[in-house]
């Protein structure tokens, strides 16, 4: 109740933008090496083709 509200409302912008810098740096994220770029590859072909699979019959499921 001693503080205005315009001073309220800068700390909680503060905080905020803290808080974002905060995030952006804790979760940065290196680029995939040629290894991992090629295992992400077959992971994701692999899922495709399942899914097609899995479109083709008649429950929705690869296996009986």
């Amino acid at each position: 109740s001693s503080m205005s509200k315009a001073h309220v409302e800068d700390m909680a912008a503060q905080a905020y933008e803290n808080f974002l810098i905060e995030c952006k740096q804790k979760y940065t994220k290196r680029p995939p090496n040629v290894a991992e770029r090629k295992e992400i590859g077959k992971a994701i072909e692999d899922f495709r083709k399942s899914a097609v699979k899995r479109r083709q019959s008649t429950n929705n499921k690869i296996y009986y």
